[in-house]
């Protein structure tokens, strides 16, 4: 088996030899799809969607091109690293075993390179990329690649964000994203819930996400990022129970609704004098430079 012990890993496909380096090697086999397990607590979803039909669909034609990357466990099964969606088409397209690179590699290298190697696709949703983060971060801090000072962790924390387009703040936030109950984070996959706001809930102990969810489905409501910020503050200082959220959600969005005034136009006289063009807003940004203009003329007269 090919050793890749103590690795700084790159981009999957750049970690491993072409596929005649790795034929002429012999670490190529057909493996039993019987044998192969996913990873453990693997973060990124394998749907039986239209790309998995597209990918289907190929392996039936050309076979599996290129090979899923494997170890093999204590107990003589393998374990995918990359390869979960191949494995996945190999199964629908009826094939009894999946070509793989058996590989030895530690617990943390293999979390990272999984890690990578999902991060080339295309589409990743906010829950992948928030448990992916955090799983990666863990292995780094885990194979000594930092201590245990802040800043080094920051330093981590940023390399990995620059790694895959996004800041280090933005890292921290995704994984911050995994304290959310899995009904709200599925909200944020499904943009019903902005990321910044499912960040803010996240503080909130999942007793009380508990309740705010009951109080979103049962009114309709989502939080926006000021009652967001509110919840968590109030959850910090003084704990949220259901009147209380009901009053933040609900009843201060009603009362803000009741407060808003419109302006009537009752006189045709007023009304000839506006284009008829205007929109409410715009009608009323007309009149108010209107009036500004007016008193800043009789003021200079």
């Amino acid at each position: 088996m090919s050793k890749l012990n103590g690795l700084k890993l790159p981009p999957i496909q750049d970690l491993f030899s072409t596929q005649e380096e790795r034929n002429s090697v012999g670490n190529i086999i057909e493996i039993p799809l019987g044998e192969i397990d996913s990873f453990p607590a693997h973060p990124f979803h394998v749907d039986d969607n239209e790309e998995m039909e597209q990918l289907t669909e190929s392996i039936k034609a050309h076979g599996v091109l290129t090979p899923a990357i494997v170890r093999q466990k204590k107990d003589g099964r393998y374990e995918l690293i990359s390869g979960h969606r191949r494995k996945r088409a190999c199964e629908l397209s009826g094939l009894l075993t999946l070509k793989c690179e058996v590989v030895e590699i530690s617990d943390d290298d293999a979390t990272v390179a999984m890690v990578d190697a999902n991060f080339q696709r295309e589409n990743i949703l906010p829950s992948e990329k928030a448990f992916a983060y955090k799983m990666k971060r863990d292995a780094l801090k885990h194979q000594g690649s930092t201590s245990h000072q802040v800043g080094e962790k920051l330093l981590t924390v940023a390399k990995i964000g620059s790694e895959n387009g996004d800041s280090q703040n933005q890292v921290l936030r995704y994984i911050r994203l995994t304290e959310l109950m899995p009904e709200l984070l599925k909200m944020v996959d499904e943009e019903k819930i902005p990321l910044t706001v499912g960040v803010e809930l996240s503080f909130l102990p999942e007793s009380e996400q508990k309740i705010l969810y009951d109080i979103m489905t049962e009114n309709k409501v989502v939080p926006s990022l000021k009652q967001a910020k509110i919840l968590k503050d109030l959850s910090q200082s003084d704990g949220l129970d259901k009147n209380v959220i009901l009053n933040i959600l609900v009843v201060s969005k009603a009362m803000g609704k009741a407060e808003k005034k419109e302006i009537v136009l009752r006189s045709n006289k007023v009304r000839e004098l506006i284009p008829q063009s205007l929109s409410d807003t715009e009608r009323e940004d007309y009149i108010i430079k209107a009036l500004r203009f007016y008193k800043e003329m009789k003021g200079n007269q």
